[in-house]
């Protein structure tokens, strides 16, 4: 099978997943699906280790966290773009003088894109924000804290910054209001610049009800061709269709880089 951005494959993911701790079952549930997807991407495309292991444990929740982080990983030469649950059940575990364990046990079929062609070594892109810690302070936005993305690149590119959380990636630039974003080779550049942070354009970090924390994932799209976003009016869109945008762009033409960042609830040490 093929696709825009190269071969496809199909791989079936066993996966088992502890309650323990302060997991919920939608914590482990999650935990198995993000696993499968890191485990899928490992066996189809393998994985261009870039400053940092990727994390995969399959009998274990361990962190969550670092599973979510291990199936986002732009540096890697494929790309889930779609996932399905094949079969999935809870189940209890007896063990000698010890409590019972409930136990997550899912089978996930996990499609993956590999990428067309290869990364041109010397196209590169960086990207930070500081700090890495942004706390949602209140109900208004304005008061939460604000991300400032700085942006580098070897080669001059038009450019999509990215906040992924969970399943839905969110565009900060371009936006409806700043239209045009490039990045100038060697010049490192702020997103939003401070020119625009004076006329009022601010990404602000926010956090669903009921959610005290969670990391992101901010990322660093620069591209030799303009891009055309999935959604005519720059919304949100899903993880899948977000893979399946990045896989449509030759990896030759691309540079991709990220930055995790928690964002939390102010007085909140959890994170959770």
């Amino acid at each position: 099978m093929r696709a825009q951005g190269g071969d496809v494959q199909t791989v079936v993911v066993a996966q088992r997943v502890r309650l323990e701790g302060a997991m919920t079952r939608a914590d482990a549930e999650r935990a198995a699906v993000e696993n499968a997807m890191a485990e899928g991407v490992r066996r189809v495309a393998g994985v261009r280790v870039s400053g940092s292991q990727l994390l995969v444990s399959s009998d274990s929740a361990g962190v969550i966290g670092s599973r979510y982080l291990a199936s986002v990983r732009l540096d890697a030469e494929g790309h889930v773009v779609a996932w399905t649950l094949d079969r999935a059940r809870w189940v209890t575990e007896k063990r000698r003088r010890a409590p019972s364990e409930l136990v997550y046990e899912a089978s996930v079929r996990v499609t993956v894109a590999r990428d067309a062609g290869r990364a041109d070594d010397g196209f590169r892109v960086g990207v930070r924000t500081d700090p890495s810690r942004l706390l949602v302070r209140g109900a208004t936005r304005s008061a939460n804290d604000e991300v400032v993305v700085t942006v580098s690149s070897t080669r001059d590119a038009f450019l999509t910054v990215v906040a992924i959380y969970g399943d839905s990636v969110g565009r900060l630039a371009p936006n409806h209001v700043v239209r045009d974003a490039r990045v100038v080779a060697g010049l490192a550049a702020q997103w939003p610049s401070a020119e625009w942070r004076e006329r009022g354009v601010h990404f602000r970090v926010g956090l669903p009800d009921g959610v005290a924390g969670r990391a992101e994932v901010l990322a660093a799209i620069a591209t030799l061709d303009a891009v055309t976003w999935p959604r005519e009016d720059g919304g949100t869109i899903t993880l899948s269709d977000f893979n399946r945008w990045l896989v449509a762009i030759p990896a030759s033409r691309r540079a991709v880089a990220q930055q995790t960042v928690m964002v939390q609830r102010a007085g909140d040490e959890t994170g959770r």
